[in-house]
């Protein structure tokens, strides 16, 4: 370890070994047990964040191109989480005031640091050939430390300009990917759609304007924006007010036909998961609306399709909200007085945002009747759009905060691109662009894949290292990938992850996080300069399965579960420390 590492660093940092303060440290967060995966959980899927990073462009009304951005919508908050210990007794900040430590104690820390770093460092000079041609036997020795199982992982480390095999272990085990498999959709959608790809929501009209009345039908068509916000309906609204519309005397349709419907994307995750609303070509602020705490519940937007009330019935989790049938035979939401939940999925996300539009409309002094799905008509002409950001910039975003809604869209069009027919299921959509790539990268074998949808949601997919480092390794060279990924201690899904001196800004990938599995791929930028590409995934298939056997689960299955996985996490941490930290060299 080079002495300005140890002088520059803030005492109270240096206080414990590194590794052994991240992995008590991050084990030691609360955290907000949720009855879904920990992927949104954990995470949330940070609406405003993703919209400042993919800019649109505003309608052209009657012709106008007005760039802009749309502004920001703040995540909701989490409510109160329960305590999990540090693992293995790793010293954690917080045991003096201000996380800092006597200054004789904080420079024996720093003294055993530094010896530590040596060993360490010897011993990986000792282990390179194992490291290549066999075992990692310092990376499973790290699996112990962690309570992990040696079978449980798998990784891979290459170079990235050439290929070569830096260190290995278990690279050709299938496993769950979670929401790695989003680098998949990625590359798919950046071949098939093209990185400056726009998409665009309409509004056309079958007739003329006359003493402001729309002689004709109006169509709100969807072309597949997954960005689509509340905004930019209001826009298409101005749009046609601008044209001097104030009613129409035809019908008000709604065209997501370019898209297959799906209600959810998962039917065995929680009905109430706001990151498992339906997908379509017409979707707005990612399909959820907003829940409201007033003596009558209340969402915003309005939740058209459905009912809202409280309940004082006891349920597991406070976030828990149940779906049923009204006495008028309508979707009704029950809701618990004290809940946490902060958001409600939409099923119809197509209808949600035609009736969404007709409010809006109204608002502005234009009268539409309720809307009809329905094909545009012959003849139709555009009279307003909005456009979304170039995909690059869209694809950004669905990778700093992994929107499940986002990557299904896409996918989803992608996938339109490989078979004419529109695909039956989602699983279907999914299959068509593991054989795209097949295809693209004949060299690697993908005998054991399995995608069942494009978001990685659910405990069925399977890839293994070496397949998510060739799509990383091909994405580089093609579209400047690492550009479009989440950067360690920085941002996006990483942003309190790796944010030591050493390791921030350093690593730059894709998360992925499940009950029962984790995993992270992406690239290295090592000092020196000699980039490196790499895939981490560890799972428990088996206590997984045993997991899912229960449909509600209880507080201290949650906090199991969220253990093992904050384990995995740190484990992930510690082994891109170290390979930042003495990088592998060939024998």
């Amino acid at each position: 370890m080079r002495p300005d590492r140890l002088h520059h660093a803030p005492r109270h940092r240096r206080a414990a070994p590194r590794r052994a303060r991240e992995a008590g440290h991050r084990a030691a967060q609360p955290r907000q047990l949720r009855h879904q995966p920990l992927e949104d959980a954990r995470k949330g899927e940070r609406q405003g964040a993703f919209r400042r990073l993919a800019g649109r462009r505003r309608p052209e009304g009657l012709g106008d191109d007005v760039d802009g951005t749309v502004a920001e919508m703040q995540p909701a908050a989490v409510g109160q989480a329960a305590d999990l210990r540090p693992v293995h007794g790793a010293a954690v900040r917080g045991a003096c005031p201000n996380g800092r430590r006597p200054l004789a104690a904080a420079v024996k820390l720093r003294e055993t640091t530094v010896i530590r770093r040596i060993a360490l460092f010897a011993l990986l000079l000792l282990l390179p050939a194992v490291a290549v041609h066999g075992e990692d036997v310092a990376g499973v020795r790290l699996l112990d430390r962690f309570g992990l199982r040696e079978d449980a992982a798998s990784w891979l480390l290459l170079d990235l300009a050439s290929g070569e095999e830096r260190i290995a272990h278990r690279p050709e085990s299938p496993r769950i990917p979670a929401s790695t498999a989003k680098l998949a959709t990625a590359l798919a959608a950046l071949d098939l759609l093209g990185p400056d790809t726009r998409l665009a929501t309409e509004l056309l009209a079958t007739g003329p304007v006359e003493e402001g009345i729309l002689r004709g039908d109006l169509v709100l068509r969807g072309g597949g924006d997954p960005l689509l916000d509340i905004a930019d309906l209001l826009d298409l609204a101005l749009a046609l007010r601008d044209l001097g519309v104030t009613g129409i005397d035809g019908r008000f349709l709604l065209d997501d036909g370019l898209l297959p419907r799906f209600p959810r994307i998962l039917a065995s995750e929680p009905e109430s998961a706001p990151y498992n609303a339906g997908v379509g070509a017409l979707t707005v602020d990612f399909a959820r609306v907003r829940l409201v705490p007033s003596p009558q519940p209340a969402s915003v937007p309005p939740l058209y399709e459905a009912a809202l009330a409280w309940t004082d019935d006891p349920v597991a989790l406070p976030e828990t909200a149940r779906l049923s049938r009204d006495d008028r035979g309508r979707d009704a939401w029950s809701i618990p007085r004290d809940s946490r939940a902060r958001a409600l999925p939409v099923r119809d996300p197509g209808l949600h945002a035609a009736r969404l539009f007709r409010q809006l409309a109204a608002g502005t002094g234009i009268t539409l009747p309720e809307p009809e799905r329905g094909r545009t008509p012959a003849g139709a002409e555009a009279v307003a759009r909005v456009e979304s950001a170039p995909l690059r910039r869209i694809l950004r975003g669905m990778l700093f905060y992994s929107n499940n809604q986002v990557a299904e869209t896409l996918g989803m069009l992608a996938s339109l691109r490989l078979a004419p027919d529109p695909p039956a299921t989602l699983e279907e959509s999914a299959a068509r662009i593991l054989d795209h790539l097949r295809d693209r990268l004949p060299a690697v074998d993908w005998s054991d894949a399995r995608l069942v949808n494009h978001s990685g949601l659910g405990a069925d997919a399977r890839l293994t290292a070496r397949q998510l480092v060739a799509l990383l390794r091909e994405g580089a060279a093609r579209y400047r990938l690492p550009a479009m990924m989440p950067a360690s201690g920085w941002a996006g899904t990483l942003r309190r992850r790796l944010e030591e001196r050493d390791t921030a800004l350093r690593i730059w990938a894709k998360t992925g996080t499940i009950d029962y599995a984790s995993a992270i791929a992406g690239y290295l930028l090592p000092e020196d300069g000699r980039m490196q590409v790499f895939a981490i995934l560890l799972d428990d298939p088996t206590a997984r399965a045993i997991y899912d056997r229960r449909p509600e689960k209880t507080t201290g299955e949650l906090a199991v579960a969220e253990s093992w996985n904050a384990r995995a996490r740190a484990f992930q941490d510690a082994l891109l420390d170290r390979w930042l930290e003495a990088r592998p060299v060939s024998p």
